[in-house]
């Protein structure tokens, strides 16, 4: 008899020598984890940094919008009843007392 050719079965692959694909014990892929957080991080603070800047722009935006509500309400002669009362409708009553025209309100 001569040499008998392998069959696929037993024909070892490279997962097989290296004890069945697990690579975690080697160097690169720890360095390639390591450089794939990096970035990952380096993503995140930058999508902080925006969100950062978007919320100081809003708050800034808020507060002249804020402003400009004053503003008119002073122009209009139009107090709020309490200080803790940020929609700006109505008056105190002494003001209403003393002046007998109507009122007009707008309505959104």
């Amino acid at each position: 008899m001569g040499i008998r050719a392998k069959g696929a079965t037993e024909i070892k692959t490279i997962a097989a020598i290296r004890g069945s694909g697990v690579h975690s014990g080697e160097r690169h892929v720890h360095q390639f984890q390591i450089a794939s957080l990096e970035l990952e991080r380096s993503r995140r603070m930058q999508e902080r940094k925006a969100a950062m800047t978007r919320i100081a722009n809003l708050d800034a935006r808020l507060a002249e919008v804020e402003a400009l509500i004053r503003k008119h309400q002073q122009v209009l002669g139009v107090t709020s009843l309490a200080a803790g009362d940020e929609s700006g409708r109505g008056a105190p009553a002494e003001e209403k007392a003393q002046t007998n025209e109507k009122r007009r309100t707008l309505r959104y």
